[in-house]
Formats: structure tokens, C-alpha cells, sequence
């Protein structure tokens, strides 16, 4: 069996799109997962300690429908001191209440 060394790090990249104001909900449901894999295990032998993850340095940006069309900078949320998936999950509703509560941009232009 293969194995990857101890202590090593992975660069991950996720796209979430929001195509409606409850997929902020959706969204919540990611983080939720990455928590659920935090507190398990990647592959086979997770009680003997292989496959442990931790997501590390987590920072979300917001890219609206004006980053698309008129070229303008995405939009960092504002994660304060909650740098891992736990905290994030504990505060969800806080920190993402500002783009739970717009309306969707896509559906506002039809």
C-alpha cells in the first residue's frame, strides 16, 4: 500500500457558484462536509492514524456578476479570526448573513 509522507500539503482550490439566495444554505453544507472530513479520514487505516486532514489558511472571496461583466475585483469575506472549518461552521450565519441577504444579481438583470 502507498502511503504519503506525514505532514504533507496539498494546495486546494474550490468554485462554489451561488445561483440563488438559499444556495448560501448549499454552501454551508460544503464547509459542513470539510468538518465531517476533519473529524474522519481519507482512504483505508484512518484509526491507525493514515489519512488525517485538516483544511489550514481558509479564505473565501466573493466574485459578483460585476467581476464578470465589468472587470472589478472580487470581494474577500470577511472570515475575522475563524481560520478553520469549525469556527467557520459555528459562525456561518454571522459571517455570511451580508450575502445571504442580497438579492441574486443574475435573476435582479432579467
Amino acid at each position: 500500500m502507498e502511503r504519503i509522507p506525514a505532514d504533507s500539503v496539498f494546495e486546494v482550490e474550490m468554485l462554489f457558484v451561488l445561483y440563488k439566495n438559499d444556495d448560501t444554505q448549499k454552501l454551508k453544507k460544503v464547509f459542513e462536509g470539510m468538518m465531517l472530513l476533519e473529524d474522519s479520514s481519507l482512504g483505508g487505516s484512518g484509526s491507525r492514524g493514515s489519512g488525517k486532514v485538516v483544511f489550514e489558511n481558509i479564505a473565501t472571496v466573493k466574485s459578483g456578476l460585476d467581476y464578470y461583466t465589468e472587470n472589478l475585483a472580487e470581494t474577500a469575506i470577511n472570515l475575522n479570526e475563524h481560520k478553520t472549518v469549525r469556527d467557520i461552521c459555528k459562525n456561518y450565519e454571522t459571517l455570511f448573513k451580508e450575502h445571504s441577504n442580497e438579492k441574486d444579481k443574475v435573476q435582479q438583470s432579467k
